[in-house]
């Protein structure tokens, strides 16, 4: 009778069906934490533009030479990305094994030009998307050229536009016209400035400063976008004791940045006061009342100051509490 004798595996098989066992046992058995994703950005390792769901994006704004980069918290071994265009609706497949973990692979630039787009991002415990950790879907839109600039910093007035500086300090204010552009992301700043070159002094979150000394002074309004990674970042870190009004403009102008700088603004004057009633001295400390009335008076010392336009009068008052 004959045996039949049982199927063999051919020797190199079983080995290779051996290392993938054991090397998925260890894989498996590691204690990883993929930890979460955190957030996808437009990159190019200097500059990023973070991607919410949805959004709308200008090519031109974008960082030059931008990938996408997904940004995670933890020790996930690997990503893939699953990229569509949904005018063509052709699907793009890669997985990256070492950070940063890019689109396209190895940190090169976007190749898919402008369009709609849908990416499906998933991290993995291990090594060639083994492991699933997490998955998330951004969908956003990248248009030709730039966002049309939208930030204005309007007007504002002062409330009054002389005012005298007596003492110490003097307080100067002004108001906002409610015409004001601030774009979502951006801020709003007030700056003061000083003299014909608008030498700045000052910022503040309201149009409120404190003068200390007298001369010609004007309250800005600045529309800025102030976050680092911005294609319109507005560093005002270089803002120093000699920086002007102009030297931020010209940053603005020069760099291309979508901000927006009330350079008239609110003026406002403040005069020293040098009026003074100076002193005088009674011809006679003493005198009695005979009949109806009596006549008193004084000289003056010669010491008043009486500025332009002022004018000069003379108080009389009666006992402890000048009545």
């Amino acid at each position: 009778m004959n045996q039949q004798l049982p199927s063999k595996l051919p020797k190199s098989v079983s080995i290779l069906a051996l290392l993938v066992f054991i090397f998925c046992s260890f894989q498996l058995s590691a204690d990883t934490d993929c930890g979460p994703i955190e957030r996808l950005e437009f990159s190019n390792g200097h500059e990023m533009t973070t991607i919410s769901d949805n959004g709308v994006y200008y090519i031109d704004d974008l960082p030059e030479h931008f990938y996408l980069d997904l940004i995670i918290h933890g020790a996930s071994q690997s990503v893939k990305y699953r990229v569509e265009d949904l005018s063509t609706h052709q699907t793009y497949t890669i997985v990256e094994n070492a950070l940063p973990y890019t689109y396209p692979a190895g940190n090169h630039p976007w190749n898919l030009g402008i369009g709609t787009f849908e990416v499906k991002v998933s991290s993995y415990k291990f090594d060639y998307a083994i492991g699933k950790c997490e998955s998330l879907t951004f969908k956003f839109t990248i248009k030709e050229g730039s966002e049309p600039c939208t930030a204005d910093a309007g007007t504002l007035h002062a409330y009054s536009d002389k005012v005298t500086l007596v003492g110490d300090s003097v307080e100067i204010s002004a108001a906002e016209d409610g015409n004001q552009v601030v774009p979502e992301g951006y801020s709003k700043l007030f700056v003061l400035t000083m003299g014909e070159s608008l030498l700045i002094k000052g910022v503040n979150a309201e149009p409120v400063f404190d003068i200390t000394e007298p001369g010609m002074y004007t309250i800005h309004t600045l529309v800025y976008d102030g976050r680092e990674g911005s294609a319109n970042f507005l560093d005002l870190s270089v803002v120093g004791p000699e920086t002007t009004g102009v030297d931020v403009l010209n940053i603005v102008i020069e760099n291309g940045l979508c901000a927006s700088l009330d350079v008239a603004g609110a003026p406002v004057y403040v005069e020293a006061c040098t009026a003074d009633a100076g002193t005088l001295h009674a011809y006679s400390d003493k005198v009695t009342l005979v009949g109806d009335s009596v006549e008193i008076s004084a000289a003056e010392d010669g010491n008043q100051v009486v500025p332009e336009g002022y004018s000069k009068l003379f108080v009389l008052t009666m006992g402890e509490s000048l009545l």
